[in-house]
């Protein structure tokens, strides 16, 4: 069995030397909080004690992770072994190959080594890869192309020819179906800051409130706070998220999606992009469990949609989500192009077009408005006694005007969302596939194989039942902790569809 690249231990040791240089800096601080502490040598020692204590641990974890993992590959399987304190091996037959995904940082970059993930669609295991496998880059490219280019139904014969004809297929693969253009990561950029424009409002109000009020009872013995002040730390609070909130969208937009492009290469999808972390992904068309357009409130506003695709293994990394089966397939397109994208990329999962919404709109807004007008009455409440405890009028008036106008707030985001939903809602059918519609200031659009659903759950109430009125939930074959989706408040026509897929 083949060990691991020696780089490692050297991009360890790296690694390791920052790590226990932040330690040594961390615990410095923590000795100097008091102003009166002055540094002496025999902190410096004890800091750097623990710094070398923290760099010696963490190597010789490294150095054994290296001695006790290696991988290997025969003829019709590839074998891994890894871990230190649990040692793990992982058998994974060619033929069960869900998705493989190369991905190289930028400090992995300066040592020579890639990392190479291969995952199965294992839902027991769907928050890591059954095998990774870390190498020089050059071995990964290799390891990459071979496993790409294996034929599942015949993976004997595609490893004794393993190159017969994919180098041939790659230089033909050179046309990007999707350009992520400087012009889209600018309105990428724009879309995503006007919700940060929004929290940072909210920040600033909450911001300004608790300093006005420390403006109008200062506390004694401290240094009065000025209107001036007030105003001035609140305005720089707000510049500074809203700043924050642009770069974070600027940079995630032209570092993180840093040349991105999809290429297709028979039936399997090769999707690249990052600059200081390179991510290459490839997943075959059958893996393919279900595909997502989706539509924030601002996208909506610009017709603009981003499109998902669920795949366990291939994950997208700039979004850090947690599903480990749902990765990006087009970070940014016209709502109008989003059919003719998935027509050339992924044509077995072309969505129907809405033609419904729900058939009720109270239950969307029931509930939440019920929950929230108790959770008004119980922060009154306290408020109105102790205002009256320590005779302050103008305390009560403020408090009481606050409370009641995050309720208002909140009462009037529930409505605006709970129209959105009632919109949303709808299934719809074609020969091949479903397609789900729902969300609400997000909607979503699910498209998904009949074949790949394996259950349906309905509920209601006596009432709703009279006025056949139900919400469905909808489970198929994917991620364990992604693998439903649910339409609220329609037809109960749906149900006798919805079973007649399971038959399929």
């Amino acid at each position: 069995m083949k060990k691991f690249s020696k780089k490692l231990i050297s991009y360890g040791a790296f690694c390791a030397f920052f790590a226990s240089l932040f330690v040594f800096g961390f615990i410095l601080l923590e000795f100097l909080e008091d102003e009166n502490s002055i540094i002496d040598l025999k902190i410096i020692l004890l800091c750097s004690f623990i710094a070398i204590i923290v760099f010696v641990v963490i190597m010789i974890y490294l150095i054994l992770f290296y001695k006790l993992s290696g991988y290997e590959l025969n003829e019709t399987q590839i074998i891994c072994k890894r871990g230190v304190l649990f040692k793990r091996k992982s058998i994974l037959d060619y033929s069960k190959i869900n998705s493989i995904n190369k991905r190289q940082g930028i400090i992995q970059k300066l040592f020579g080594i890639s990392t190479l993930l291969v995952d199965s669609g294992s839902t027991t295991r769907s928050h890591q890869a059954e095998i990774m496998i870390i190498e020089n880059t050059r071995v990964v490219e290799e390891l990459y192309s071979k496993l790409k280019s294996i034929d599942k139904a015949n993976p004997y014969l595609a490893l004794d020819d393993k190159d017969k004809s994919y180098a041939d297929d790659l230089s033909q693969a050179k046309e990007n179906l999707y350009e992520f253009n400087s012009k889209s990561k600018i309105i990428y950029t724009f879309v995503n800051s006007i919700i940060n424009l929004f929290l940072s409002i909210f920040v600033f109000l909450i911001m300004f409130t608790i300093l006005y009020l420390l403006y109008l009872f200062p506390e004694e013995n401290e240094e009065p706070i000025t209107l001036t002040m007030v105003i001035a730390i609140s305005i720089s609070v707000y510049g500074l998220i809203l700043l924050g909130g642009i770069l974070v969208n600027l940079f995630k937009a032209f570092i993180g999606y840093y040349n991105f492009k999809i290429t297709k290469i028979n039936n399997m999808i090769n999707v690249e992009y990052g600059l200081f972390v390179n991510n290459q992904n490839s997943f075959d068309l059958s893996k393919v469990r279900g595909v997502i357009i989706s539509q924030g409130i601002f996208q909506r506003l610009f017709k603009l949609a981003t499109i998902k695709v669920e795949v366990i293994g291939y994950v997208d990394n700039t979004n850090n989500n947690n599903n480990y089966s749902i990765g990006v397939l087009i970070p940014l397109c016209r709502l109008k192009d989003a059919s003719m994208y998935l027509e050339k990329i992924i044509p077995s999962h072309i969505p129907v077009k809405q033609n419904s919404k729900s058939k009720a709109f109270f239950p969307f807004i029931s509930w939440n408005s019920l929950i929230a007008l108790i959770a008004l009455v119980l922060c009154l409440i306290p408020s109105i006694f102790i205002s009256i405890a320590y005779n302050s009028y103008l305390a009560l008036i403020i408090s009481t005007s606050i409370i009641v106008g995050i309720f208002v707030i909140y009462e009037l985001i529930l409505l605006l969302n709970s129209i959105f939903k009632f919109y949303n809602q709808d299934i719809t059918f074609d020969d091949e596939n479903i397609t789900i519609y729902n969300g609400g200031f997000i909607k979503s659009s699910t498209i998904i194989k009949k074949s790949n659903i394996i259950a349906i759950e309905d509920y209601t109430t006596s009432y709703r039942a009279k006025k056949r009125i139900y919400t469905y939930i909808i489970h198929f074959h994917t991620n364990a902790l992604s693998n439903t989706k649910k339409v609220s408040i329609v037809d109960s026509e749906f149900k006798e569809k919805l079973l007649s897929c399971m038959k399929y």
